[in-house]
């Protein structure tokens, strides 16, 4: 501290700055105040320093304080945008997968609607009037198989429903029910009646089994489908209907 002295009887700036700061000795602190003690021109220096250097730091942490809160907001506008963003792409990537499926299944079921229309003809009715000698057809069977004939399909329906509840036996009428609740987009009646007939009468097995697996198509079932259309390719009937149908599906 002796040496500050040297030049001058007054205190430095960097004595008065370290003054302020408390970074003298006990020694060099002693000799400062003692000279403040005697010299009024050092006495106000310290004051205006000790002002400046308050509002400073007042200042500085101000500042430091505003900049901390500035980066926080950042941080958190920042978090936010990238949740945001994530957020955003999540959906956006859910909806593609979405839309891509859908538009997979419309196709599928389009195409195979289209593959019914080029497939679907109703079987000829070989329904005689007079089915054993003298015995006539019932009015009600006669009235189904006319709106049949006529591909009035949804009209045919309640009468071979009506028939059938009492002669379930009659695997004839009810092939026929079955190609009209197909023909009338009543696909699960359809199944039904078309599954009974080729389970129980032989004779109409692969006609039944044809239309059964078109049934299949329509309700997009193409793995039943195709195990009947299998069976088909060697038959008697349908057969080059079934190979290229199946080929269709095995695309």
């Amino acid at each position: 501290m002796k040496g500050l002295f040297k030049s001058t009887s007054c205190l430095s700036q960097q004595e008065i700055i370290a003054y302020l700061k408390e970074n003298l000795s006990d020694s060099s602190r002693y000799e400062v105040e003692s000279h403040l003690l005697d010299c009024p021109l050092c006495n106000a220096a310290v004051e205006g320093y000790a002002d400046d250097y308050q509002y400073a730091e007042a200042e500085l942490a101000s500042d430091i304080t505003d900049l901390e809160q500035k980066l926080k907001g950042s941080t958190e506008h920042e978090a936010s945008y990238e949740s945001s963003f994530s957020l955003n792409k999540m959906v956006g990537f859910i909806l593609f997968l979405f839309l891509a499926a859908s538009a997979y299944l419309y196709f599928q079921h389009t195409q195979q609607d289209r593959w019914f229309v080029d497939f679907f003809e109703p079987a000829p009715s070989s329904y005689l009037t007079l089915r054993s000698g003298s015995e006539t057809m019932p009015d009600g069977l006669k009235t189904a198989m006319s709106f049949y004939k006529n591909e009035q399909y949804i009209n045919s329906l309640p009468h071979f429903d009506q028939y059938l509840a009492k002669q379930n036996g009659d695997f004839e009428a009810m092939f026929y029910a079955g190609i009209a609740n197909l023909g009338a987009e009543n696909y699960s009646s359809a199944i039904d009646y078309l599954q009974r007939v080729s389970i129980n009468d032989s004779d109409r097995y692969e006609a039944a089994s044809w239309y059964l697996a078109l049934a299949y198509l329509k309700t997009n079932q193409p793995k039943e489908a195709k195990g009947i259309l299998k069976g088909l390719i060697n038959a008697a009937q349908y057969a080059n209907e079934a190979k290229a149908l199946l080929a269709k599906l095995n695309k």
